[in-house]
């Protein structure tokens, strides 16, 4: 596996995928920072609340072609050169995919970490310490990312153009971002960029005549977590055997 790693992050040597997501991190920052900046943490109630919301959304808008991109630049190498039939002759078919999935995962995960320590910084300015909800954010973003992931690397495995797969996501986070502001309508539930709202375990209270907005922490949503990694497991096993089974008729 170790080797398969190390072959797999050649693969992206000089292809930006790593400053792409350090971009991303960066606006995720002074997005968040321009934000908090004006605001008095003594006076305002749920201010952490809103972070959490905020930071969830901003993840809605920017992760997922940060993803595709990721899951692109994956496949399109063996896919432009034609070279997946020769690569299963020197290894194990399925230790290709496994390779691919386990980078992918180091990525997210490193990127996901980044943004939970930023938010446990956040916690300490505002004096606001749980390592229940730090833990839960992380485990929430690191989900859907690679619920994201998988179902990105399905499309791009097996198209010759990959605009197309950057095409569905960007679709998809359009539908992601819609879902945030539709609560009657189960659209975030059935597709997964909308899980970013459905892990997000806070609430808004907005009074339109003094024009304030509340946020409030409700209950994490475990049974829909649940759901995210029961769609994972069946998404890598489908994705996987599918991978097998095309190179094998190559």
């Amino acid at each position: 596996m170790i080797r398969t790693l190390k072959a797999e992050s050649l693969k992206l040597k000089r292809r930006y995928v790593y400053l792409m997501f350090a971009v991303s991190f960066l606006v995720i920052v002074l997005w968040t920072c321009y934000s908090l900046k004006d605001l008095d943490f003594n006076k305002l109630s749920g201010v952490f609340a809103m972070t959490n919301t905020n930071l969830l959304l901003i993840n809605t808008i920017i992760s997922p072609v940060i993803i595709a991109a990721l899951a692109s630049r994956l496949a399109d190498i063996e896919l432009m050169g034609n070279t997946y039939k020769w690569l299963s002759c020197m290894q194990n078919t399925k230790s290709i995919f496994k390779g691919k999935i386990a980078l992918g995962l180091i990525c997210l995960f490193f990127y996901s970490l980044a943004q939970s320590i930023f938010y446990i910084l956040i916690g300490i300015k505002m004096d606001f310490y749980s390592a229940t909800k730090f833990l839960l954010f992380f485990i929430s973003v690191f989900a859907v990312m690679t619920a994201l992931f998988i179902f990105q690397l399905n499309f791009s495995l097996w198209s010759k153009n990959q605009l197309t797969p950057l095409f569905i996501s960007i679709g998809g986070t359009f539908a992601g971002l819609f879902s945030w502001f539709l609560p009657q309508y189960p659209l975030r539930f059935i597709i997964p960029w909308g899980y970013f709202c459905v892990l997000c375990n806070n609430g808004i209270n907005y009074d339109s005549v003094s024009r304030y907005t509340e946020y409030y922490w409700t209950n994490y949503p475990y049974l829909w977590l649940i759901v995210l990694i029961i769609y994972i497991v069946l998404q890598y096993m489908y994705t996987c055997r599918e991978f097998i089974s095309e190179i094998k008729e190559i």
